[in-house]
């Protein structure tokens, strides 16, 4: 974040993108009226009171959790090849329904690694998805890696999602994992109910980090302090496992680990506490059987913030839940006492992948259509081929959960799993507690926020900042600056590649600086890039892959619909709304500019030592009343300029002159008019004098459509041609309106094997969906002959 800017509300309140659709009103945007001067600052004041309306109400609620944002990222894999791609939609989601969010119409993915930042794109949020693709270089190596996702009011809290990748580059060789050390190895406990509980059972969830695997040889044991095994312990190859145990008052419990070196590592329980702070859930398909510690209070279970279920304390009878009568999420399960305080909470999992089999394989080169019921809501699908080295997946059921810095993400797991991960990740640091705002959200576009400084130390205040696209038309959008120069500008590309732009300070009287703010993060946050480990298990798999994605390189390039894929702004002011228009080679050419204006072009007047030269007069005063008390904007080819640096121009460079002789207002502040001149090249004809100005490369949002199209179904059907897909589907977005029957249709290309049809989603009423559909594809061509 910037220190200098401190500012909570200092943007303004117009759709002034200086690339809008027609739809929004463009021409609305400014006013032609002579007569009508508003005051900036009354307008200013009640678009700031406007905005602290809509915003402190939710921001005040619980430390602005009701509009604290969150991202979910679906990837078609986890693992890649350089020479493969890497496809992914994002979900803009409210932390506390866990709906989708309406607050961001932008989002941000950047691929880090060791290295650094590899790839950086902003994309449009269309009802909260955004999507894209980035194919993987050569020149990257193997390793770890994170895709992050996050939107500018998420750096506000410092949150961001992340989605932990591995990279294989089989071209070069790789960082090997050292070998372990046995003082590296720790353990951390965390209790379902926060607490152990003295006579009930207790669910204790744990992590083991270091050199020990899960393997056959690798073993864990409870015991008491008599030394009395009480069992024997398990965890997956995250080292994440629990188990389940009755403590008794004035004993206490260690685990204790051995390898098959017969090293050992002790690691002792937290102490049991009270019976009443005790919670413990039994699962099952149909039902949930809550046991309590205490006999006396209430029960309440919430999602969200929204409490769903509600229940005296009133003995010690468990309490039995019908799961369809709660949302299908991560719950919270808290107890309170008589008196209204909290006693104990735990994370409950009403959710789960929901993982099947199909009863049917399918042919090489088949037309393959699955058949899947869907509630309405927001979702994305892969179908792809299953491969050893991908033996974890993250899914939007684990979104609430993955929020710690740990490189791992779950196997697919039942209830119980999915509350271990929320007892030892959900608790930890998902976002810092601010008291005031730096980044206003992009609610309606794109935002541009810096500061100008003033190199001879003049006020910075109420100072014109432009920012401004070069074309013919007239493209531009722009805000004043604060008291301490800050200004944000809002404005809207169009579908995708970066663009040339220009920033300028309008007032040539001094000299300024323009210092602005990169939206992507400032700094790689602190992650971890463990080395990744590669058996001979996966030599043959990765020579396959690598001949796959060469083949499919070489022979296939996918159709994808380019109908939308303009960088061409829509015209803000466009040649029919300037009155007046001179072609110089329609008349007399002079030598020096101001010999135009003199001669022909009557409704403008030049005085030529002041800094603002030009002055234009109103078409509805005759041309010797008085002029404009305010200079005019001057653009060249779109850009503005200074008109004394204009004037002293090669007038020969100019092929037109437009005039629109109206007070013309943008945003808060007001212009005598605009004159524009047009070069012949359109590329403002070799002018250098840029003062105050900032040319950069203006990053381009894609636009949220649906970018990839189906591969070619003659091609497919041509067996003359070799389809080595391993992607045989990747639907970024797949909006649901009713609950119902989808079908899924792809082709299935020349690889035998398993294949995963993975749907990834979020209903309307917040509830996430993993489904995942596991398939087997043979040549059927083989067992014919």
């Amino acid at each position: 974040m910037r220190a200098g800017y401190t500012s909570s509300f200092s943007t303004k309140d117009s759709e002034s993108g200086i690339m809008l659709d027609s739809k929004k009103g463009a021409k609305n945007l400014f006013s032609f009226d002579v007569n009508h001067k508003p005051n900036s600052i009354t307008m200013r004041r009640h678009f700031y009171l406007f905005l602290i309306i809509l915003v402190l109400p939710f921001y005040g609620y619980s430390q602005g959790s009701n509009i604290r944002e969150d991202v979910f990222i679906h990837v078609n894999t986890k693992s890649l090849l350089v020479g493969e791609t890497l496809q992914y939609t994002a979900f803009s989601l409210s932390r506390s329904t866990n709906k989708i969010s309406p607050l961001s119409k932008f989002v941000y993915v950047e691929l880090v690694g060791k290295e650094g930042v590899v790839y950086r794109k902003k994309h449009a949020l269309n009802q909260g998805q955004g999507h894209g693709e980035l194919f993987i270089p050569s020149h990257l190596n193997t390793g770890s890696y994170y895709l992050l996702a996050y939107t500018r009011w998420m750096k506000n809290f410092e949150d961001f999602a992340k989605s932990p990748l591995v990279i294989v580059n089989p071209y070069k060789g790789y960082e090997k994992i050292p070998s372990p050390d046995k003082q590296d190895i720790s353990m951390t406990f965390a209790p379902l109910a926060g607490k152990i509980a003295n006579g009930m059972k207790n669910k204790i969830a744990f992590q083991i980090k270091g050199s020990l695997n899960q393997t056959a040889n690798d073993k864990g044991r409870l015991v008491d302090n008599s030394g009395k095994q009480l069992q024997e312990l398990s965890w997956d190859q995250n080292g994440i496992g629990s188990f389940e145990f009755t403590p008794e008052s004035g004993k206490d419990y260690q685990v204790i680990l051995s390898d098959p070196n017969g090293q050992f590592s002790f690691f002792d329980l937290p102490n049991a506490t009270s019976k009443r702070n005790g919670i413990f859930v039994e699962h099952s398909d149909g039902f949930l059987q809550i046991h309590l510690g205490t006999s006396l209070g209430k029960l309440k279970i919430s999602h969200g913030d929204t409490e769903v279920f509600q229940k005296d304390i009133n003995g010690s009878f468990p309490i039995k839940i019908n799961r369809q009568d709660l949302p299908t999420d991560l719950l919270e399960i808290t107890t309170w006492s008589t008196a209204g305080d909290l006693i104990s909470t735990y994370h409950l999992s009403n959710n789960k992948p929901n993982v099947k089999p199909l009863s049917t394989s399918f042919g090489t080169r088949e037309a393959v259509s699955i058949q899947e019921q869907l509630k309405p809501g927001k979702y994305s699908i892969s179908v792809r081929k299953s491969f050893n080295m991908e033996k974890t997946k993250q899914h939007a059921i684990y979104s609430k959960i993955l929020r710690s810095d740990e490189f791992v993400t779950p196997d697919i797991v039942d209830f119980g799993h999915l509350e271990n991960w929320a007892a030892l990740f959900g608790k930890k640091k998902s976002g810092t507690t601010v008291r005031s705002i730096t980044y206003l959200p992009e609610y309606r576009g794109e935002l541009m926020h810096g500061r100008i400084t003033s190199k001879n130390g003049t006020t910075v205040q109420d100072k014109a900042v432009l920012l401004a696209i070069p074309n013919t038309s007239l493209n531009i959008s722009g805000d004043l600056t604060d008291r301490v120069g800050n200004f944000s500008i809002e404005y809207e590309t169009l579908n995708g590649e970066d663009l040339e732009a220009y920033v300028t300070v309008y007032d040539f009287a001094d000299e300024y600086e323009i210092h602005l703010e990169d939206n992507f993060l400032a700094t790689v946050p602190l992650l971890d890039f463990p080395p990744i480990s590669l058996d001979s298990g996966f030599v043959e798999e990765i020579t396959d892959r690598s001949i796959y994605s060469q083949l499919q390189n070489a022979y296939y390039s996918p159709d994808r619909d380019t109908s939308a894929a303009s960088v061409i702004p829509l015209p803000i002011l466009a040649f029919d709304d300037f009155e007046w228009h001179y072609e110089l080679d329609d008349y007399t050419r002079f030598r020096t500019m101001k010999e135009h204006f003199v001669e022909y072009i009557s409704r403008a007047g030049v005085v030529e030592k002041e800094i603002n030269p030009f002055t234009l007069i109103p078409t509805s005063s005759p041309v010797d009343e008085r002029i404009f008390e305010v200079p005019p904007l001057i653009v060249l080819d779109g850009v503005p300029v200074s008109g004394k640096e204009i004037l002293a121009f090669s007038p020969y460079r100019i092929k037109s002159v437009h005039l629109l002789p109206e007070r013309f207002f943008m945003n808060d502040f007001l212009f005598g008019g605009v004159l524009r001149f047009d070069s012949f090249e359109g590329s403002m004809g070799g002018f250098e004098a840029l003062r105050n100005t900032l040319k950069i490369n203006l990053a381009g949002a894609s636009m949220a459509n649906q970018n990839l199209i189906n591969i070619d179904a003659e091609k497919i059907r041509n067996r003359r041609i070799p389809d080595q897909r391993i992607q045989l589907l990747w639907l970024p977005t797949l909006d649901v309106s009713e609950e119902g029957i989808q079908s899924v249709d792809f082709y299935t290309s020349d690889i035998e094997g398993d294949f995963e049809l993975v749907i990834e989603g979020i209903t309307d009423n917040g509830s996430p969906v993993s489904m995942i559909r596991k398939f087997n594809v043979k040549n059927t061509q083989d067992e014919k002959q």
